[in-house]
């Protein structure tokens, strides 16, 4: 189901709700809400809230690469991606494996450390498994390798872990450094909690490669993902697989309806001030 707003209306969560409630009622797993500009898949499959329902969301701005990007998860709604595949369960599937890969006590990686300790004789932790998956990544592909010429038929799996590039995400740095910016730094989630700009139980939301992902900002500032607390920022990012700056965590983190951490605390900053 595809439900079009015009170009003035978000495409948040609340403005899906009718069209993902259609879709449960209708026996239909995927919905799109879209304004033209940005697009919103949800699984009406999902259980919990709205919020979790959203596997991706896209902008198109005035530029290729965007272009590029939105057509790399929109695409997976063609009727040739459901004929070939799992359409935009792929998203799904993506996050979940991102996920086991990046945890070090995941079903994955004690496989991996399992098989390791039998086939190679090397005891590894799970966090040294996770560096070796990251340095593979780093390379941009992983390809088996055959000790033979595999037959004909054969299909020789090669697996694309794709890197973000933190530049894309951080905030456009200045030449100089205000005042402003260096009280910025010294800003805590705990302190625009307790100035009453952020309120603990909202949920925040990062994009990840057209995926959303999402924290729960607790009232000690930390930020729970897959029910595990993280002291900083950065670290809820990289749970996810994604390494930020301190500035770049900030404009990573999204509040519903779009307003970044950044703007937040820049906010503070001003009344602050």
């Amino acid at each position: 189901i595809v439900e079009a707003k015009s170009l003035q209306t978000s495409t948040i969560d609340a403005a899906a709700a009718q069209c993902v409630q259609y879709a449960s009622i209708l026996g239909v797993r995927w919905c799109v809400i879209t304004n033209g500009r940005t697009w919103a898949i949800y699984d009406a499959y999902s259980t919990g809230p709205l919020a979790e329902k959203r596997v991706a969301f896209v902008e198109i701005r005035n530029d290729p690469k965007s272009v590029d990007d939105a057509w790399a998860v929109l695409s997976l709604l063609s009727r040739d991606a459901f004929a070939q595949s799992n359409g935009p369960a792929t998203l799904i599937l993506d996050r979940f494996v991102r996920q086991e890969l990046l945890r070090p006590d995941s079903s994955a990686i004690r496989a991996i450390r399992a098989s390791a300790k039998d086939r190679i004789g090397v005891t590894a932790t799970g966090m040294e498994i996770i560096q070796a998956i990251e340095r593979l990544s780093q390379q941009s592909r992983l390809t088996p390798t055959v000790t033979s010429e595999p037959p004909p038929s054969a299909k020789v799996a090669v697996i694309e872990l794709p890197a973000v590039a933190e530049a894309a995400i951080d905030p456009p740095q200045a030449d100089a450094q205000s005042d402003e910016e260096t009280a910025n730094r010294r800003v805590r989630l705990t302190r625009l909690i307790r100035s009453g700009l952020l309120t603990p139980g909202e949920q925040l939301e990062g994009q990840v490669d057209g995926l959303a992902v999402r924290a729960l900002l607790l009232k000690s500032g930390q930020l729970e993902c897959d029910g595990r607390p993280y002291a900083n920022i950065e670290d809820a990012a990289e749970s996810f697989g994604i390494k930020l700056s301190r500035r770049g965590a900030w404009a990573f983190w999204k509040r519903t309806g779009g307003e970044s951490l950044w703007d937040v605390r820049t906010r503070f900053v001003s009344t602050e001030g």
